[in-house]
C-alpha cells in the first residue's frame, strides 16, 4: 500500500462529514494525500481490518472534534480514536502524529476525548474551513520529505505555485496516458468484484451491479483556470470505461449535471441509477500533475479503492505498463485487447489542449459556444492535420449551427466536409459517423444515408454507450415510426438517464401517441434536470394545448428563454384562448422579423390556425431554406390537421417520407 496515499487519516462522526469534506479538500490541494472515509455506515469486521491497517500507516492522524462526537459515546470514530492512541504507545515523537481540529465551539478542558488528546494543541477550523496557516501546520508536521518525498510507488510533488498552461509539448499526451492507467486500475477493481465475486458486502447486489458513473473532475489549480482540463479528464476516463466488457456507464450528459454541486454521492447514484462511482481532481504545476481518482459505492457512499498519481511526466507510461500487468496476473484479461485500451492521441500536444477546450467551449450549447468551439478545433487541425478527433468536432460545432438557422448552407456543407475528413482520417471514428448522419437527416433528408451512417456509428461503439441511440430514435421519429422511436431512446436514457434531450424526444414521442398525460410529465422532467433548457416551455406548451389546457399552455409560452420559440407559442396561445388581436400581432411580428430564416415556425402558428393555405405555402418557403425542423414534421402535432390535405401528403412525397 502506498505511504502517499495515507499520509493524513481523517477521523469524524458522520453528521461532520461535510465540514471534514472541506478539511480533506484543503489538505488535497496543498499537495497531501487523504484518507477520508466518506461511508456513513462503519461497522463489521472488514471495516475494522481496514480502519486498522489505515491508521497503522498513516503519518498523521486528525480527529474532527465537535458536539456531534461529544454525544455520541460509542461512536466508530472513538474507535478510530482508540487505535490511534495505541499506534502512539511506542512512537517517541507521539505528538507529532495526532492533530486534533475542532470544528465549532467545543470547549477543550471539557471534551471527552482520550486523555493524550488534551496534552496536543488544538486547531479550530469552523465549519472546516481550512486555512492556510492550518494547511502550513500540517505540512510541517509531516516534514517536507515525509509529505512530498517519493515512497515506492509515487514520485515528488507537484511545485504548488507554478501553474502549467498544458500545451508544452509532449505534456497533455502523456498526461493522459497516465489517466488511462487510472481507468485500468478502476476496471480492476471493477472486474475482480464482478468476475471473482470479490464484492464488497456493503455493496448492492441489484440489477444496477454492473454500472458506473464518473463525475466530473475538480480543478485543483492555483488559478483555478484548469476546469476544461479536468472535464477532459473525466470524459477520457468515461470513455474508457465504455470500453470494459460487461460495464453499464452512464453517459456524460447525466454524471455532467451535478458538476459543481455538493450533492450526496448516494443521492447521486439513486439518481443515475448506478452501483459504483468515479470522482476525482486534477492539481497541475510545471511538468508535473497530481491526479486523485477515487471508487465510490453509490449506495453507501463508502470509498472502495483511491490512489493518488503525483508523477513527472516522463514516468507516466512506467506506471501504465505496471498495471497492465496487475489486470493480466490477477484477472487474467488481455490488456492489450481494443476494449479496455487507450484511444490513440494525437502528435501534437497543442492540437491535444485546443480540442479540449473546443469541448468546453462547446458544452454550453449556444451560438457563441458553438462558434468558439469550432474555431478552437479549427486550430487544433491546423496544429495536427491528422487529429481525426478535431475534425470530428468541427463537425459538430458546425452542425449545431446549422440547426440553429446560422446560414445553413454553409454550415452543414462545411460540417460535411470536416466529418469527411475525420473518417478519411479514421474510417471508424463513430463520432465522425453520428455526425454525418445528424447531418444527412438535418440538412439532406436523407433518410436511407442517415441509416447507413448509424449503422456505422453502432458497429463502433460500445454497447454500454448511449450513442448512436438517439440519432436511431430521431430517425425513427422522423419516419412516423413511433413504438421504434420510443424503444430506442428509452434504451438511450437507460443509458444517459439524466440527459434532457432524449427526455425532450421521448415526450414528442408520446404526444404524438396521443399519450399526453406521459409527455407531460417527461417534459416537466426536462425542466427539473435543466431549468431553461430550450424549447422545453414551449415544447412543454404545445402538448398542453393539444390536451385542452389553454391557460396552462400560455403559462409556459411566457416562459420560454428561447425569442423565437417563445414568439411562436405565445401566437398559438393567444389564438387558442381567442385573444385573435394579440394572436395576429405575434404573427405579423414573426412574418416581419423571420421571413428568411424560421419560415418554419411561420408555417406552424398558420397550421394551427387552420390557415392551410398558408401553412403550406410556408412550408415549401422552410424547405428552400433547408430548415432543420422539417425532420420533426410527421411528428409535429401542430400539423396534424393538414395530414388528410393532398398537398401535405405530396409535400411528404418530396421530403420522402411516407405519408
Amino acid at each position: 500500500m502506498s505511504e502517499e496515499l495515507n499520509a493524513v487519516f481523517l477521523s469524524y462522526a458522520s453528521e461532520d462529514s461535510d465540514a471534514a469534506g472541506r478539511v480533506a479538500e484543503a489538505l488535497r490541494a496543498a499537495g497531501n494525500a487523504v484518507w477520508f472515509d466518506k461511508s456513513e455506515l462503519r461497522g463489521g469486521d472488514r471495516w475494522d481490518q481496514l480502519i486498522r491497517q489505515r491508521i497503522r500507516e498513516c503519518r498523521l492522524f486528525v480527529p474532527i472534534i465537535s458536539s456531534n462526537t461529544e454525544s455520541r459515546p460509542e461512536g466508530y470514530f472513538r474507535r478510530e480514536w482508540k487505535e490511534a492512541v495505541e499506534r502512539t504507545r511506542d512512537m517517541s515523537e507521539r505528538l507529532a502524529f495526532i492533530f486534533p481540529v475542532v470544528i465549532d465551539a467545543t470547549p477543550e478542558a471539557m471534551a471527552d476525548v482520550p486523555e493524550l488528546f488534551r496534552s496536543i494543541q488544538w486547531t479550530r477550523l469552523p465549519g472546516g474551513e481550512a486555512s492556510a496557516e492550518f494547511t502550513s501546520r500540517v505540512l510541517a508536521l509531516l516534514g517536507s520529505k515525509a509529505a512530498l518525498a517519493p515512497s515506492s510507488s509515487t514520485s515528488a510533488s507537484v511545485d504548488a505555485g507554478t501553474e502549467s498552461r498544458w500545451t508544452r509539448a509532449g505534456h497533455v499526451k502523456r498526461i493522459f496516458i497516465a489517466l488511462g492507467t487510472l481507468v485500468l486500475l478502476v476496471g480492476t477493481v471493477w472486474l475482480a468484484n464482478t468476475r471473482l465475486g470479490t464484492r464488497s458486502p456493503s455493496a448492492p447486489a441489484t440489477s444496477g451491479d454492473k454500472s458506473i458513473a464518473v463525475l466530473p473532475f475538480v480543478d485543483l489549480s492555483e488559478k483555478r483556470n484548469q476546469e476544461y482540463f479536468a472535464d477532459g479528464m473525466a470524459e477520457e476516463v468515461l470513455d474508457l470505461l465504455v470500453r470494459v466488457p460487461g460495464l453499464r456507464v452512464i453517459g456524460r450528459s447525466s454524471s455532467f449535471q451535478f458538476k459543481g454541486k455538493n450533492e450526496d454521492l448516494r443521492a447521486i447514484g439513486e439518481k443515475l441509477n448506478t452501483a459504483y462511482l468515479v470522482e476525482g481532481s486534477v492539481r497541475s504545476g510545471g511538468d508535473r500533475v497530481r491526479v486523485t481518482a477515487e471508487l465510490i459505492n453509490a449506495k453507501t457512499g463508502e470509498q472502495v479503492w483511491s490512489e493518488t498519481y503525483d508523477r513527472a511526466i516522463g514516468d507516466v507510461l512506467k506506471l501504465q505498463d505496471a498495471i497492465a500487468s496487475t489486470i493480466s496476473r490477477e484477472l487474467q484479461l488481455n490488456v492489450a485487447d481494443r476494449s479496455v485500451s487507450s484511444r490513440p492521441f494525437p502528435k501534437n500536444a497543442e492540437a491535444f489542449d485546443l480540442v479540449l477546450r473546443g469541448n468546453h467551449a462547446f458544452d454550453r450549447a449556444d451560438q457563441d459556444g458553438f462558434e468558439e468551439a469550432a474555431t478552437l478545433y479549427q486550430r487544433a487541425l491546423a496544429a495536427d492535420p491528422t487529429y481525426a478527433d478535431a475534425a470530428a468536432g468541427l463537425s459538430w460545432a458546425l452542425e449545431s449551427l446549422g440547426e440553429m438557422g446560422m446560414a445553413p448552407a454553409y454550415s452543414f456543407e462545411q460540417a460535411r466536409r470536416a466529418a469527411e475528413t475525420a473518417l478519411r482520417l479514421d474510417p471508424n471514428h463513430a463520432e465522425a459517423h453520428r455526425a454525418l448522419a445528424q447531418i444527412h437527416l438535418a440538412y439532406d433528408w436523407d433518410w436511407d444515408g442517415a441509416a447507413r451512417e448509424l449503422s456505422k456509428a453502432a458497429a463502433e461503439t460500445p454497447s454500454n454507450a448511449s450513442i448512436p441511440l438517439d440519432g436511431e430514435a430521431i430517425l425513427s421519429f422522423a419516419l412516423g415510426q413511433w413504438d421504434d422511436a420510443s424503444r430506442k431512446i428509452r434504451a438511450a436514457i437507460v443509458q444517459d438517464p439524466l440527459n434532457p434531450a432524449d427526455h425532450m424526444m421521448l415526450a414528442l414521442i408520446e404526444a404524438r401517441r396521443r399519450r399526453f398525460p406521459e409527455a407531460i410529465a417527461e417534459l416537466r422532467r426536462v425542466i427539473e434536470i435543466r431549468p431553461g433548457y430550450v424549447p422545453a416551455h414551449y415544447e412543454l406548451g404545445t402538448i398542453l394545448l393539444a390536451a385542452g389546457n389553454r391557460e396552462g399552455a400560455l403559462i409556459e409560452m411566457q416562459q420560454e428563454t428561447n425569442a423565437l420559440a417563445r414568439q411562436q407559442g405565445l401566437g398559438m396561445a393567444y389564438h387558442a384562448l381567442g385573444r385573435e388581436s394579440d394572436a395576429n400581432a405575434v404573427l405579423a411580428g414573426m412574418i416581419k422579423e423571420h421571413a428568411t430564416d424560421a419560415a418554419w415556425a411561420i408555417a406552424a402558428n398558420y397550421a394551427f390556425r387552420g390557415e392551410s393555405d398558408e401553412a403550406l405555402r410556408w412550408l415549401e418557403r422552410a424547405r428552400a431554406q433547408k430548415d432543420s425542423n422539417l425532420m420533426y414534421l410527421k411528428g409535429y402535432l401542430a400539423f396534424q390537421v393538414l395530414q388528410a390535405d393532398p398537398r401535405m401528403k405530396a409535400f411528404l412525397r418530396k421530403m420522402k417520407l411516407p405519408e
